[in-house]
């Protein structure tokens, strides 16, 4: 197998033991790569070896589910060809198709799938698609805007009008949706939006001027203005 220089910061991820560890790194810093080791020399090790299906690595997308699968069958294969002789090595080139390597949802539906009866789940369930939670969803919205406009709360006619505006409220179903989208990618939806609102929630014009939001559209603005003078003064250098 060809000799890999890890950096000091790299060598440490892989050698690490015993304990929690985060890694954060820029694209293409060799992460994937530093994993794989760091798998490797967890199989391989001579006092203590860990088989491949005892490991849990997820992902976000079939894709890198695939790649570090191939990377870590490659290097255990490469391991093989330096020491045929390996009986911990053949025995992780028997057990890497039983690996989870995997994303995140399959091996959350595994667990459903191997446990569904802890949870009291009809054995003969199954993943609805794409477009059936879309209706799904827009039938439970439109179902929730119908109540609310019965209700006709003040707050929520005011929410209407600032969002919707026009014959329809096809705007604010949108907008809805691409909040609700937005807050479940966080770990702790409700929370997230808690904390939200509370910056939204000022009293007072300084409250406002030191807001982060406010500031953020400030310089988004000023990006903008900028912008826009620049090409105005090259507009009329030319048209000079």
């Amino acid at each position: 197998m060809a000799e890999v220089t890890w950096t000091e910061d790299q060598q440490s991820v892989i050698d690490l033991r015993n304990r929690d560890i985060l890694v954060s790194a820029a694209a293409g810093s060799g992460k994937t790569a530093v994993l794989v080791e760091r798998i490797i020399k967890k199989v391989t090790d001579s006092s203590h070896p860990v088989d491949i299906d005892q490991i849990l690595v997820v992902t976000f997308t079939k894709a890198a589910a695939a790649e570090m699968k191939q990377r870590i069958s490659e290097a255990i294969d490469a391991g093989l060809e330096e020491n045929p002789d390996s009986q911990q090595l053949k025995r992780q080139a028997s057990l890497i198709h039983a690996a989870q390597i995997t994303t995140i949802d399959s091996f959350c539906l595994s667990i459903v799938r191997n446990y569904f009866h802890t949870i009291e789940l009809e054995p003969g369930y199954r993943v609805a698609d794409e477009n059936e939670c879309k209706i799904w969803m827009s039938n439970v919205l439109d179902a929730l805007l119908e109540e609310k406009y019965q209700e006709a709360s003040p707050s929520f006619l005011r929410f209407v009008e600032s969002f919707a505006p026009g014959k329809n409220d096809d705007r604010l179903a949108e907008y809805v949706n691409r909040l609700y989208q937005f807050c479940i990618s966080h770990p702790w939806p409700l929370i997230w939006l808690k904390e939200q609102k509370e910056t939204l929630d000022v009293q007072t014009i300084e409250q406002l001027e030191e807001s982060g939001w406010l500031k953020s559209l400030f310089m988004d603005t000023t990006v903008i203005l900028n912008e826009a003078l620049s090409l105005a003064k090259k507009a009329e250098e030319m048209c000079l």
